[in-house]
This record gives structure tokens, sequence and C-alpha cells, in this order.
């Protein structure tokens, strides 16, 4: 039905609003999407534009599928370095990243990233930060598998890959990587994002 609407409007040739709750309907449907909160506009473009740029973390929750991961952290400014904190463990910014952050005024920051940004590491290099948890939940959806990663006590981290050769099995221990390219920050506070990590590049 999605497909025939949009020929339809193509064919006939006129401007439509079409309004709906379904994410996969507007990234599926639109040029253009307006997405709304309590009556209030939060933000407007492509659906390129709302997947990679949401304006905050409202609009990020609602486009994608799996929906965005979301850790809540604290930004420690010490010595020459800047960290995230999560759980007491902390996580070190490259040089490059962490000259946005050393006068920042936030300090409880959102990390955002989508599930199939998230890498499943071994001991390679890797351009990201670094956590470590626990398989809790996998999801089998046939030529691809969604797992859940226990970081911690309060967190986990949504992962979405292909099945092929990988070890999910429950309890196992694993190491999860976010790449600095794919992550976004929000202001925890307000949701209002803040930057991609590689923005500060």
């Amino acid at each position: 039905m999605r497909a025939e609407i949009k020929k339809l409007q193509r064919k006939v040739g006129i401007t439509t609003v079409y309004v709906t709750h379904d994410q996969s309907e507007a990234m599926s449907m639109a040029d253009n999407i307006a997405v709304m909160e309590s009556g209030l506009l939060q933000q407007l473009g492509t659906p390129e534009q709302i997947y990679s740029e949401p304006k905050n973390a409202f609009v990020a929750s609602f486009i994608g599928s799996p929906s965005i991961n979301f850790l809540k952290c604290e930004l420690v400014v010490r010595n020459s370095g800047v960290y995230f904190q999560l759980h007491g463990t902390l996580l070190e910014l490259p040089s490059a990243i962490s000259q946005v952050f050393r006068d920042a005024t936030h300090t409880d920051i959102t990390v955002g990233i989508r599930p199939k940004d998230v890498v499943l590491l071994d001991n390679e290099n890797f351009n990201g930060l670094r956590l470590k948890g626990e398989i809790s939940f996998t999801e089998m959806l046939g030529d691809y598998v969604i797992a859940d990663v226990k970081i911690g006590n309060n967190n986990s981290i949504r992962v979405a890959k292909s099945s092929t050769n990988i070890d999910l099995t429950i309890g196992r221990q694993v190491s999860v990587g976010l790449p600095y390219d794919k992550i976004h920050l929000f202001d925890t506070m307000t949701g209002n994002r803040l930057l991609l990590l590689n923005e500060g590049n």
C-alpha cells in the first residue's frame, strides 16, 4: 500500500501531506519528513538527514529500526585528558576530539549509536570507544541477528549484525566497539544534539 500511494502521488503530481506514527512509513514514502512531538516541530529534513543528523534524542529514537542505543555518561576533564565516565570506568577520548570538549559546559552526556554501527571486537586496532559486556539476549531474524549486550548494571547495547559466523551465545563475554564517526552526542538534560564525534576532527 505504501508503494501504491507513492506511485499515485507521483503520477498525480501534487504536494501531499501524509500523517503517520509509523517511522517505516515516513522513511519509505517521504521526500521530506517533519518530526513532531507534543504538537511541536522537532526537525524537518529528508529521510537521510533525519536519520544521519537528528537534531535531538527524540528524533534519533523515533527514526531507525532497531532503535538507537543511548548510554548516559559524565564528561570528565582531568589533567590533559578528556573522558567519558560510564559506571566508574573512564573512556579516554583522543586528543583531536577531546579539544572540542575541553571547555564544555555540558557534563551530562548521552552517547547515541545505531545498533548496526556497533562493532564486535577481537583484539584488532579500533578507532572508537571500547566497552566490555555480556550477551544477555539474541533474536534471529533470518539473515541477521539482534543481540543485547549488558554493560554494567543498568545499561545494555543492542547490536544488529549479519548472522554469518558470529558466536552470540547468551552469557558470552564480549568487547563492543563504538566507532567515533558513528557516535552521536546529546545533552542529557535538554536532549539536544551536540555533535557527531567525527565533527570534532
